[in-house]
């Protein structure tokens, strides 16, 4: 078995498929948040808009999710389209979540897999955490919630932007989160992302196993070697 199918099998194997079932089917309270975004479930899902049969549908419907301006914690401008290239892997968190096995594990686990990765491998691959509060989550704010993890800026990005272009990646990627009594319902897992920006595999939850989530993102660099 090759190293980049071992790895994506590693990363697949992490949870049994009922465990899987059920973390889709289950939304956990948060924060608070705004109530319109939410996945509605009305996108295209024909097949022939992608030669990828394990893409998200909304990938397949929605060509130009890569070309959504958002803010980095600097305050600059970004875009998905920006890490071609690269391997990504991409969470969606909000920084006064209070649940520590939800979005502060996530972040605690991307700097677990930048502290595996060398200079080299950084500057090969992105991690990025994009906020679903952009009301509160400003570039400020993210700075200093990065700083707080340890985050390393080299290749971890922390993203807001407007409303409408954080629910629409979001959803690209069914990423489901609503309002809900004061809080956020929503849905925990990261996104493997190829060098060209296709999907290339999720991690459900956020108690995944970080070495091989790295020996993923390690398979899909470019020319490595």
């Amino acid at each position: 078995m090759d190293p980049r199918t071992k790895a994506r099998v590693a990363v697949r194997s992490l949870i049994p498929v009922a465990a899987l079932a059920a973390l889709i089917l289950t939304s956990t309270g948060c924060q608070r948040g705004d109530a319109h975004n939410k996945h509605t479930g009305g996108y295209d899902a024909s097949p022939q808009a992608t030669a990828d049969p394990n893409a998200p549908a909304m990938i397949r419907a929605n060509p130009n999710v890569p070309n959504l301006p958002f803010t980095n914690q600097d305050g600059e401008t970004v875009h998905l389209s920006d890490l071609k290239g690269k391997p990504v892997l991409m969470s969606f968190i909000y920084t006064r979540c209070p649940m520590p096995t939800m979005c502060p594990l996530t972040t605690k686990q991307f700097v677990n897999v930048q502290n595996q990765l060398s200079a080299a491998e950084k500057q090969a691959t992105a991690l990025v955490l994009l906020s679903f509060d952009p009301e509160y989550d400003t570039p400020e704010v993210l700075r200093r919630y990065g700083v707080q993890y340890g985050v390393d800026l080299t290749n971890l990005s922390l993203w807001t932007g407007d409303k409408q272009n954080v629910f629409d990646l979001t959803d690209s990627y069914n990423m489901w989160y609503k309002a809900e009594d004061g809080e956020y319902a929503h849905r925990t897992f990261s996104v493997v992302l190829d060098a060209e920006g296709k999907y290339v595999s999720d991690l459900r939850g956020a108690d995944w196993d970080p070495k091989a989530a790295v020996e993923l993102l390690r398979s899909l660099i470019p020319n490595k070697g």
